[in-house]
C-alpha cells in the first residue's frame, strides 16, 4: 500500500509543479467529454492460501474537463464491471455441531475437507476526479474516485469430502467417510460492498492534435494508458461464516441437529469468515479512449492544430 502512495505522489506533484511554469493560452478551454476503457482487473490480496487470476474489465464514463495554461481538471460519472477468479487451496473445516445420520444416531460431523473456486463480479458507479498536465498532444493526470455498488455477484462452485465419527462405538466404527468427492451444484451470491476508493492514474496523447481547424469547437481524441488501485476491501462487514448446513448457520445446526443428508452450502471466501482484517482490493489497468469536444471563446476564424489550448 506504501508503495501505491509513493507512486501516487510521483505523478501528482510534477503535475502540479508543470502547471505553474507553462505558460500557455491564458484562457479557459470548456469540453464535454464520453470515456471507454477495458483491460485487466483482478483483486490484489494478501491471504496466504488463496490465488486469484483476473478477466477483462471496463469502464463507460461521461463528464466536462476544463482545461488553463496546461493544467487540465476532470470530473464525471461511470459505470464500470470488474472481473476475476480466485482458487481457493484444499482446506479442512471442522463444524462445531453434531448431527443425525442415515439410521438417525447421533454423530459427530468430524471434518469437511473442502475444493473451492469463486468467480467475482463488481459492479459499480462511480464519481472520478482526475488533475493534470498537457503540452501539445501529450497529457499526464492522476485523481481518485468514489464508487457504488449494483449488484455485484459472486458465483461458487466447489466439492467437498466429509468424514464422522462416532465416540460411542468400538474404535473401527469410530471414523466413517460418508461422501467422497461430492460435487456441489454453483452457488450465487449477490453481495452490496460499502462505498470504494480508488487512486487513479492516466498518460497518453491526443490523436488529433495535429490536424489544423479554426473551427471554434475543437475535437479531442485521446488514448492513453490507464490505471486504478482500489484502496477500500470490498470484503463487507457482517461476514458470514465458512459454510452453513441446509441454510443453517452452524448455531442453528447445534441446536437443532442437521441431518448428514442435508447439502453444506460454501459461502464466498473473500466474503467469509476466513478473509477477517485481510486486505482485498480491486484494480484495473488498460487502455482509455476518451473523445472530447469543446474549446473556447477566441478560436474561431484562427487556424490551429488541434485544440488552440496547445498553441
Amino acid at each position: 500500500m506504501k508503495r501505491v502512495y509513493l507512486i501516487f505522489l510521483l505523478i501528482i506533484v510534477p503535475i502540479c509543479l508543470f502547471a505553474r511554469s507553462r505558460r500557455g493560452i491564458d484562457d479557459n478551454y470548456h469540453f464535454g467529454y464520453i470515456s471507454f476503457a477495458g483491460g485487466y482487473s483482478s483483486l490484489s490480496q494478501n491471504v496466504s492460501n488463496v490465488s486469484t487470476t483476473g478477466d477483462f474489465g471496463y469502464l463507460v464514463g461521461l463528464g466536462y474537463e476544463f482545461r488553463r495554461s496546461s493544467f487540465w481538471l476532470s470530473v464525471g460519472a461511470q459505470y464500470l464491471q470488474e472481473k476475476s477468479r480466485t482458487e481457493i487451496d484444499e482446506f479442512s473445516y471442522i463444524p462445531p455441531f453434531k448431527g443425525i445420520d442415515d439410521q438417525k444416531k447421533n454423530v459427530d460431523f468430524y471434518r469437511y475437507t473442502i475444493r473451492q473456486a469463486d468467480q467475482q463480479e463488481w459492479k459499480t458507479v462511480d464519481v472520478p476526479i482526475m488533475l493534470g498536465y498537457y503540452y501539445n498532444g501529450f497529457y499526464v493526470g492522476a485523481g481518485a474516485k468514489v464508487g457504488f455498488s449494483m449488484s455485484s455477484v459472486i458465483r461458487t462452485n466447489g466439492e467437498y469430502d466429509l468424514s464422522a465419527q462416532y465416540e460411542a462405538y468400538i474404535d473401527e466404527f469410530r471414523n466413517v467417510n460418508y461422501y467422497k468427492g461430492y460435487v456441489l451444484p454453483e452457488q450465487s451470491f449477490e453481495c452490496q460492498l460499502r462505498p470504494q476508493f480508488s487512486l487513479l492514474g492516466e498518460i497518453g496523447y491526443d490523436l488529433l492534435s495535429s490536424v489544423m481547424t479554426n473551427q471554434r469547437v475543437c475535437h479531442v481524441l485521446k488514448i492513453g494508458f490507464y490505471f486504478e488501485y482500489g484502496l477500500r476491501t470490498v470484503r463487507p462487514e457482517g461476514s458470514m461464516s465458512l459454510i452453513s448446513i441446509q441454510g443453517m448457520t452452524p448455531e442453528e445446526a447445534a441446536k437443532q441437529g442437521a441431518s448428514i443428508k442435508e447439502p453444506v452450502t460454501l459461502n464466498p471466501y473473500y466474503l467469509s469468515e476466513a478473509t477477517e482484517g485481510k486486505r482485498i482490493v480491486p484494480y484495473l489497468v488498460g487502455l482509455k479512449l476518451t473523445y472530447m469536444l469543446g474549446g473556447n471563446r477566441n478560436a474561431a476564424g484562427t487556424w490551429h492544430k488541434g485544440c488552440m489550448c496547445y498553441q
